[in-house]
């Protein structure tokens, strides 16, 4: 089939100042780029040549594109979906109209992609002026806060601007930030004081902001607590850049104030633990003798006791817990062993903290079961979702024992069920009481797990830093965000494992070949010589269709709730991928060590 190629517009044969006095909303001057866009959006074509359409639509697109948030002092032109690749045929096009162009913020925008282009500082200059001018009192103040941004970035990218300009903005930013204007929900005075301190602006009246900083901290101290948070640290920043001051400090001793009285408040007991660890992650990220002036050691040691109650209040608010057990013992085993534990040896003893069931010892026990009740395999068994839906329908055994010819029967739908109950104890008396020792414990960074995961000779190069934050994100007590990034991750690790034992994991349907899902992937046999027969079960029952739990299809079509995401078995997933990843790691390490 021959190729197609992409139809050329020839934007030249428009006269762009007649072209422009046509189109009612290019006359503006004054429109933001957000009106602008709306405005030839509704604009009635009939009368246009196909060419004028394609240059209103242009023109459109423009309007679309925003800019992004700044990290830390850089910012960007960030492009939609269609403009990633601007050809040099609308670039010499550009060129040619951008001093005819009426509206400001139209030829600011364009003189910005030309500046990208080109780094012709002529339109730096053109970016520069614009964005710098644009008045605190406009609307949209997000928006002009990142047109700001953008100005001040490439203003310090060349030389031959004027000065007066930057200068000009500074004052007038530092004279609507100290008056006593009304900011929109209180927030833009925090972004416009990071803004300040960012790009090294207004630094000779670093006092008075500070001030400003806390001055509103305290104002929203009983309204928004967290925001009230964000106005202490940026003041703590302010006032000492290397965070080793007093006065930081204090600052950030308020921080685990708020944090600790919300933690107090809260009557959910997840909540409550998240609060008590911010408030001890910001503790532990001070110096102890500077922090102990201000927050004794006997309130570190009782906001550690708190975080472990709160732990366990959460425990007693997983609903999936349906079974009694006494689970007393086996946390207190953990709680010895783990106490005192030096990070490295913690992070190990974590992922090897339980061991898995073999499946053989399930097997028995259902046989058993068998024997002694038989009556209870002979019915067949619907299985429900969470929202009342069928998803399974679990055939019984013939009266001669033996399993009819179904994917299931109920002596598989047994075992399944087991290893379930296994599993939420594991969580109940094990992986999360390790986890909170080590949270209260430990000082976990990114750094700590990205260390393991590039290490681990189970994850691919290019699934290290994914894989990293998946992980993170458990320690950080955000099991929703480790299961979204973690799924995705662990159908690549169990394809890849199949590719390289030669297996097939595609299918093909009218010559289209589509790659088969994880919940397919784990049912094929090769992998239990892969893996071998128990942990290949463990993946069928984590990952497999109904009667399993099924996690991967209901993370993919939308339906756990939040408080789902956060469930038993979301942990133990979180801690699957975590054992997996370290098996690998300690594979490694003992390699290194023969070397």
């Amino acid at each position: 089939m021959a190729e197609t190629q992409e139809k050329t517009i020839d934007f030249s044969v428009i006269n762009f100042s007649e072209f422009q006095q046509k189109i009612e909303p290019l006359k503006d001057e004054n429109l933001s780029l957000l009106e602008l866009g709306s405005s030839l959006e509704k604009y009635n074509t009939t009368n246009l040549t196909e060419t004028e359409k394609a240059a209103l639509d242009l023109f459109r697109r423009i309007s679309a594109i925003r800019l992004t948030k700044y990290v830390e002092n850089t910012s960007e032109v960030q492009f939609p979906l269609g403009m990633q690749n601007i050809t040099n045929d609308e670039i010499g096009y550009f060129t040619r109209i951008l001093n005819d162009v009426v509206n400001k913020m139209l030829k600011a925008r364009i003189a910005d992609i030309l500046w990208v282009r080109l780094k012709d500082s002529c339109n730096a200059i053109i970016v520069i002026n614009t964005y710098l001018s644009i008045s605190f009192d406009a609307p949209n103040f997000i928006e002009n806060l990142r047109c700001w941004i953008r100005g001040i970035d490439v203003a310090k990218q060349i030389k031959n601007y004027d000065p007066d300009i930057l200068k000009s903005f500074e004052q007038k930013a530092l004279n609507y930030l100290l008056s006593d204007a009304k900011f929109e929900e209180d927030y833009c005075a925090f972004e416009l004081i990071k803004l300040l301190r960012l790009f090294g602006l207004c630094s000779e009246q670093k006092d008075e902001i500070i001030k400003k900083a806390i001055k509103w901290g305290d104002k929203l101290k009983n309204v928004d607590c967290f925001l009230a948070c964000l106005y202490y640290d940026e003041a703590s920043l302010w006032a000492d850049p290397q965070k080793q001051s007093d006065e930081y400090v204090k600052l950030q001793i308020k921080r685990v104030e708020i944090y600790i009285n919300e933690a107090a408040k809260s009557e959910i007991g997840f909540m409550a633990a998240i609060h008590y660890e911010t408030a001890l992650k910001i503790l532990r990220n001070l110096n102890k003798e500077k922090r102990q002036q201000y927050f004794s050691a006997e309130q570190e040691n009782e906001l550690i006791n708190n975080i472990r109650a709160s732990g366990k209040q959460t425990l007693s608010e997983m609903d999936e817990i349906y079974f009694l057990f006494d689970d007393s013992e086996i946390t207190k085993r953990v709680y010895d062993h783990f106490k005192g534990m030096g990070k490295q040896a913690a992070l190990q003893d974590l992922a090897f903290v339980v061991d898995t069931i073999p499946v053989s010892e399930l097997e028995k026990n259902t046989s058993k079961s068998l024997k002694e009740n038989p009556t209870k395999f002979f019915f067949d068994t619907d299985v429900f979702s969470s929202d009342g839906r069928l998803t399974a329908k679990v055939q019984g055994i013939k009266f001669d024992g033996k399993k009819i010819n179904s994917k299931t029967s109920t002596i598989d739908h047994d075992v399944i069920q087991q290893y379930i109950k296994y599993i939420i104890r594991f969580v109940k008396g094990a992986i999360y009481p390790a986890l909170q020792i080590i949270r209260c414990e430990h000082n976990i960074q990114l750094s700590d797990i990205m260390t393991i995961v590039q290490k681990s000779n189970l994850i691919p190069q290019d699934r290290v830093e994914v894989f990293a934050k998946g992980l993170y994100s458990g320690f950080s007590d955000d099991f929703m965000t480790s299961l979204h990034l973690l799924m995705p991750q662990i159908e690549n690790f169990v394809r890849k494992q199949l590719h390289e034992a030669g297996v097939l994991t595609s299918n093909i349907k009218s010559e289209i070949e589509t790659e088969n899902g994880l919940s397919s992937l784990v049912e094929n046999n090769k992998l239990e010589d892969i893996f071998g027969k128990d942990l290949w079960f463990e993946f069928k029952v984590l990952f497999g269709g109904e009667p399993n739990l099924n996690l991967r299809n209901n993370v993919a079509h939308g339906l756990l709730s939040s408080d789902e995401m956060k469930s038993v078995y979301v942990i133990y997933f979180w801690w699957f991928c975590f054992k997996l990843v370290y098996m690998g790691f300690f594979h490694t390490e003992k390699t290194e060590v023969k070397k």
